[in-house]
């Protein structure tokens, strides 16, 4: 509990409005005042992603995170689209998130929330996530992202493993993704 009582309190420290930094000025601290477009504890973030799940199955997916400080809101939508026979399903994440930065390189955040699964029918269930993001150098880090969910007993695990190359405001991601359900 401390440790995430003293990552919630840098995360804060690091966006408080008074030591936000608009220039490119480096701080030997590790806890370092959080710079603009920098990539950790966003203020605003926006991913979108197309995955090739099979032949004739793909998905769209849109990620989105509006926060400040240790807390954030955290949606969620993939969309599935079958060709044969034509199907659709939708995955929606939204999370109360608490994020901890543990350095100017490393957060790792809490989310608590629900997923909904809309398809023919529509079901809902708890669900937790764990996001820790890697940032060692000012152009590349690695994200992970892993999700476990409960919809009507059963378990669905949703894991996210990506390389980040980028600048301020933008970057590419290249990764994996899997889904795994257990009745």
């Amino acid at each position: 509990i401390g440790g995430m009582a003293l990552g919630g309190m840098s995360s804060w420290e690091r966006v408080c409005p008074s030591r936000v930094r608009p220039s490119d000025e480096t701080d030997a601290l590790d806890y370092a005042p959080r710079k603009t477009g920098e990539p950790l504890i966003p203020f605003f973030r926006v991913d979108i992603s197309r995955q090739n799940v099979e032949s004739d199955v793909d998905a769209l997916d849109l990620r989105a995170e509006v926060g400040y400080g240790p807390f954030a809101l955290h949606y969620n939508q993939t969309h599935f689209n079958e060709k044969q026979p034509e199907d659709k399903l939708n995955l929606i994440r939204i999370y109360g998130v608490y994020r901890m930065s543990f350095s100017r390189f490393v957060e790792l955040d809490l989310g608590l929330g629900t997923l909904i699964i809309d398809g023919k029918n529509e079901n809902a269930g708890f669900s937790l996530t764990l996001p820790l993001i890697i940032r060692p150098v000012k152009y590349a880090g690695v994200e992970f992202r892993p999700a476990w969910s409960n919809v009507n007993g059963t378990s669905i695990n949703d894991y996210d493993i990506a390389l980040m190359l980028g600048e301020k405001y933008a970057s590419l991601k290249l990764g994996y993704r899997w889904l795994h359900s257990v009745e």
